[in-house]
Formats: C-alpha cells, sequence, structure tokens
C-alpha cells in the first residue's frame, strides 16, 4: 500500500529497491526459464508485483527529484563543472534504471498477453502497461535531453495503444473487483494522460466514477491533476 500511495500523489516511497538492481532488464529470461502458466504460478506473481510497485514508485521519486535539483532556479549560480558532471551522472544512471526496469514492464506485458488472462490477468496487464506508459511520460520531460542519452520514451502511437488496451482490461474487470479495485488508482494519471481525444476523456472520467463508487475517494484528486495537464 506504500508503493501505490506513493506512486498516487506522488511521494517518497523510502523503498529499499538495492536488492533488485542487479536483476533489472533480466525479466524476460527468468519469465521463460519458469515456463510456467498464469494459473500455476499466481503468489508468485504477486510477490513479484509488489516488488514492481515498490521500483515503480522509488524510480518515480528519483526522477521527480532530480528534475528538481536540477532546475535553474536550484543550480548554483557560479559555473561549478564539478556540480554539472555529478548532476549528469546522477541523471544518466536513473535513466538507465528506467530503461532497464521499462524493459522489464515490456516483458510482462508480452507474458500476459499469451495467458488466458481472467479477472487477475486484466489487472495485471494493467498495472505492466500502464508502468511502461509511465516510465516513457516521465522521460518525455526536455529536462532529461540535457543528458543527451538515449531515453526509455516510447512512440506517441504505441504508447495510446498501449493506453487504450490497458483501459479496455481494467474496464473488462473492474466489476469483479470490489477492495481491489484500489490497484488501478496508480495507473489512472499514466492512462489519462495519453487519450487526446474526448470520446476517450469521457471514458477514463466514467471509469474513474465507477472506482469512486466503490468507496475510493483518492480518485478525486486524480481526477483534479488529470483535468488540470489535459489544459
Amino acid at each position: 500500500m506504500n508503493a501505490l500511495r506513493a506512486i498516487c500523489l506522488p511521494q517518497d516511497p523510502n523503498a529499499d529497491v538495492s536488492s533488485q538492481l542487479p536483476f533489472l532488464g533480466s525479466r524476460k529470461l527468468l519469465l521463460t526459464k519458469e515456463g510456467a502458466t498464469l494459473a500455476q504460478c499466481q503468489d508468485k506473481l504477486l510477490d513479484r508485483l509488489a516488488l514492481d510497485l515498490e521500483m515503480w514508485a522509488q524510480l518515480q521519486w528519483w526522477a521527480i527529484e532530480w528534475k528538481t535539483l536540477t532546475s535553474p532556479s536550484r543550480l548554483p549560480q557560479t559555473d561549478d563543472k564539478t556540480h554539472k558532471i555529478e548532476s549528469d551522472v546522477c541523471g544518466i544512471n536513473i535513466t538507465c534504471i528506467a530503461s532497464q526496469f521499462q524493459r522489464d514492464m515490456i516483458a510482462c506485458v508480452l507474458w500476459y498477453q499469451r495467458q488466458e488472462l481472467g479477472t487477475f490477468g486484466n489487472a495485471m496487464l494493467t498495472l505492466y502497461q500502464s508502468a511502461a506508459i509511465e516510465i516513457s511520460h516521465i522521460f518525455s520531460d526536455p529536462c532529461w535531453l540535457s543528458l543527451e542519452c538515449e531515453l526509455p520514451i516510447m512512440p506517441l502511437q504505441l504508447s495510446y495503444e498501449q493506453a487504450s488496451s490497458a483501459l479496455n482490461h481494467a474496464e473488462s474487470s473492474l466489476q469483479h473487483l470490489h477492495l481491489e479495485a484500489i490497484i488501478y488508482v496508480p495507473v489512472l494519471y499514466a492512462i489519462g494522460m495519453e487519450m487526446a481525444r474526448k470520446s476517450d476523456r469521457d471514458r477514463i472520467l466514467k471509469f474513474i466514477s465507477n472506482i469512486e463508487r466503490k468507496g475510493f475517494s483518492v480518485t478525486k484528486q486524480v481526477i483534479v491533476a488529470i483535468k488540470q495537464d489535459w489544459h
């Protein structure tokens, strides 16, 4: 729940993800090696999701913190080349972690798309598609261009297709969820930001309202954030 809250607000999750870092980028190999179907390993998949949500939250916070610290108003007034180098190294490190993590999220998306989904699979696929989209959204900010390195940004059409697909899966499973519907709150902003047409935006707002009717007032904050960034 701490990771979900940190993704939504956003805030520092204070998550220790150091043990995950050496294995980033290897999810495709891991899923292939295990060779299990979704129905055979739901508990393991949930455990892995918990770790992925922590990584998502921590990566999001690192990116926010780096952007804040490198904003013109926060940079030293003197021509401090050492500070610039340290800042760039930190930014490139965050970018590398994000690229590897996004690769893992895409591997999970492809794996789930080959499974018989059901309510559980639809929910999991929505989360992983949204994580991949959100990473792309974070690094689309012009501040990262100063690093002059490859960024984990998805093509606009692909981002939209993934967001639309994620919403399809979320809509198909929401009616079967009750308290578990809270898992969709952190993905609403990521999906919403890819919706440019009025029909798509009406659809995401309706979905948010359906979650709200299940008793989650936090969705009001999400609606405000989405509508603000739509304009």
